[in-house]
């Protein structure tokens, strides 16, 4: 076997781990070594407190490493360029797929191609004569590959250097998963740039195994709301997404156009949203002219509640008086509005959160304040200010009443006392407060707008910009509020955003899970009773989400790296120009095919930070008999060995399970059945032949020895008693 493997390529690792690891090892031994020497009074605190050192030193190495790992690893916003002064390359040959991380303890956990190169060694094949791999960095497009690697001419050449020095042996390209779109790539990039005779001279076949021929829809999932492949003790949800949504291969994986008997792969909650932009500077002069110069604010942060929900922006810095706010807010709402508005178990007439009759509270309202670091009570103010009313002179004087009357010494002394032990007592708790408050992050209010109805924006989807006047606490009595001559501004813009997802006038040009006619397999009627209300939903194309999620960067993607390529990489339904397909893919295993999503209910957009508008939707259920083989358990909707599939392509195929005009199956837990099979449509173009193996997960099959016995049949040729390898 002259062998292309593709698959994740550990390089990437393994370069780090020269690039960071000894300085931070010398780092943490270095700190173990100082402390040491401090530690002949008490042994057994000594030991305790350097157990705790190390502990904290190895948390800070793994930190570091983390963050060198994610940032070598991510692309920059166009989902192809690496970041200034960072170079991730791909190892070459076998040793860059065969484990993830070598070693006798770690090769069962971390294996890729390593089991199948071991069954071929095993059986004569020699690394560099007949067999030899070719990785490729997977978070690029294919055109990128080749522009930047030159990775399919070099592949081609070692495809002819195999082909020589096997004795003229032809080759057989071994493909695995996203390997397996390379591969096809591989295939038609040789065609176009040799011809077709060099395809028929020097590969044999080409051997996809579990291939996402029409795509996988988990990789539509993964883009909307993350996947940490397999590192989640290592990555973050917001890490995971950041990093998975700046990879360019991302939408090679998502299916372009799904068969008519396959389920939309998106569903989405039937509701709608209001989206609230803030780019406004603020004169806070006005608000803080009493406080004395060491109490001025730093820093300050808006903060937006409506109904239950609060989303605050990042502190701003305060300079000469002056902040300036910018941000995105998103607020979820029913399909046709605001919610329906709820009283208040605890109004009263003289708080800002009166019930919903007075029309100042409810799920309809959005309150803006401003905020400050700590509690407000810890600020100091002048003593004389002229900003204040003079309205309450009457209680002052009534106080010096009460003081005339009490002109008795022990009582003026058991007051002083009193009074001193209250102001100690009162300023050494607020001020602790202030400083716990500061450090837990948490704000004071010291200015708040006028509640603002939401009911007026419905409809308005062009948006709309209105001024939000910051006026001194409203909690205040009148009498005890700041008459302001210049009340300070900030503008907000409101957009509504309806519950019908946008749809795509450009289909052929950027197509991402579209439904031929708009039709798909219906799944029973979904629905889902929360937040005391009962929604439906659509099923939708994923042009329509990633369009409402602001994934631009994905269609233009799509559109510029994968749909203008003239080798078309996402069309998997044009056959490959080879004469021999050996299919290999496992069955019967519980395969995703689609999710239920809805929007999150607040989210805050901020910059350098990736967020995602939509989360599965885990209330979402379907009548049971409308799934007929289909399971729906938290948002994700999954094939089943009890899914009906038709079958593709010529009759002469059939499954490991026994049917006439469809069976019953399911795919290998990652890739859909009918994206597997779809091999068995290429019948009219080369010989294409099919093996199934029942119960051979994604991954697994690699390490399976069904596979591997496949594999060395296949490639093993017995002539004469002698047995030659092909």
């Amino acid at each position: 076997l002259a062998g292309f493997f593709t698959g994740i390529g550990s390089g990437q690792k393994q370069n780090l781990n020269s690039a960071d690891g000894g300085s931070a090892s010398k780092r943490l031994n270095s700190t173990s070594s100082r402390y040491d020497d401090d530690s002949d009074d008490d042994e057994d605190d000594a030991v305790e407190m350097e157990s705790r050192r190390q502990k904290e030193a190895a948390d800070h190495h793994l930190a570091v490493h983390r963050h060198n790992w994610i940032k070598h690893m991510s692309l920059m916003n166009d989902m192809k360029s690496e970041h200034p002064d960072i170079e991730v390359r791909a190892m070459e040959g076998l040793a860059g797929v065969d484990y993830l991380t070598p070693g006798a303890l770690t090769n069962h956990l971390s294996y890729v191609f390593g089991p199948v190169i071991a069954a071929l060694k095993g059986v004569g094949y020699q690394e560099g004569v007949n067999l030899d791999a070719c990785p490729y960095d997977w978070r690029l497009p294919p055109s990128e590959l080749e522009q930047r690697d030159r990775y399919f001419t070099r592949t081609m050449r070692t495809v002819e250097n195999l082909y020589e020095k096997s004795g003229g042996m032809p080759v057989v390209l071994v493909c695995h998963s996203l390997g397996t779109k390379a591969g096809h790539y591989l295939l038609n990039f040789a065609c176009a740039k040799a011809g077709r005779k060099w395809v028929d001279k020097y590969v044999h076949t080409y051997m996809p195994v579990g291939a996402p021929h029409l795509g996988a829809p988990k990789a539509m999932r993964a883009s909307l709301t993350g996947d940490k492949m397999g590192l989640d003790t290592f990555l973050g949800d917001s890490e995971a997404l950041a990093m998975g949504r700046s990879f360019g291969s991302g939408p090679w994986l998502i299916p372009s156009v799904l068969p008519s008997f396959a389920p939309a792969n998106v569903y989405v909650r039937r509701e709608g949203a209001f989206e609230i932009a803030i780019r406004s500077t603020v004169d806070i002069g006005p608000l803080v002219e009493d406080r004395d110069e060491v109490d001025l604010p730093k820093k300050l942060q808006l903060v937006l509640r409506y109904g239950e929900r609060v989303l605050r922006t990042t502190y701003s810095p305060v300079q000469e008086n002056k902040v300036t706010f910018e941000g995105k807010f998103v607020f979820s709402t029913g399909p046709d509005g605001p919610f329906a508005e709820r009283c208040c178990s605890c109004c009263c007439q003289c708080c800002i959160l009166r019930c919903s009759c007075c029309g100042a509270c409810g799920d309809n309202t959005l309150f803006v304040s401003l905020n400050e670091p700590g509690i407000k009570a810890a600020r100091g103010e002048k003593k004389k200010t002229e900003a204040r009313k003079r309205c309450c002179s009457e209680g002052r004087a009534l106080i010096w009443l009460k003081i005339i009357s009490c002109w008795y010494l022990i009582k003026w002394v058991l007051i002083l006392f009193g009074y001193l032990l209250y102001c100690i007592n009162y300023k050494l708790w607020v001020v602790l407060a202030d400083k716990i408050n500061k450090s837990t992050d948490r704000s004071s209010q010291i200015a708040v707008g006028c509640p603002i109805s939401m009911e007026q924006f419905v409809g308005d989807t062009g948006g709309r910009d209105i001024q939000v006047e910051l006026r001194d606490d409203l909690e205040k009595s009148k009498c005890c509020r700041k008459v302001l001559e210049n009340v300070p501004v900030v503008t907000v813009n409101i957009r509504w955003i309806p519950a019908e997802m946008k749809g795509n006038g450009r289909s052929k040009d950027c197509q991402v899970a579209e439904m031929k006619n708009n039709q798909c397999r219906r799944i029973g009627v979904l629905s889902a009773k929360h937040d005391k209300a009962t929604w439906d939903y659509d099923a939708s194309s994923g042009y329509g989400i990633l369009k409402n999620e602001g994934y631009e960067s994905a269609l233009c993607s799509i559109s510029d790296y994968y749909d203008s390529d003239p080798l078309a990489p996402r069309d998997g339904s044009k056959a490959p120009p080879v004469k021999n397909i050996k299919a290999i893919y496992g069955i019967n295993i519980p395969t995703e095919v689609g999710a239920v999503y809805r929007r999150r209910k607040a989210v805050v957009e901020r910059k350098h930070k990736v967020v995602s508008m939509y989360k599965l939707d885990h209330y979402a259920r379907a009548e049971p008999k409308g799934l007929d083989g289909y399971v729906l358990e938290k948002g994700i909707l999954r094939e089943t060995r009890e899914t009906p599939q038709m079958l593709d392509g010529p009759t002469k195929f059939k499954s490991s399970a026994t049917a006439t005009e469809f069976l019953r199956c399911s795919g290998d837990g990652t890739v859909p059945y009918w994206s597997l099979q779809y091999v068995r449509t290429w019948e009219k173009h080369c010989k294409v032949s099919i093996t199934e193996l029942d119960g051979a997960e994604h991954r697994a099959i690699l390490a399976d020895g069904r596979f591997h016995k496949t594999l060395i049949d296949y490639v093993t040729i017995m002539d004469d008693a002698a047995e030659k390898q092909v």
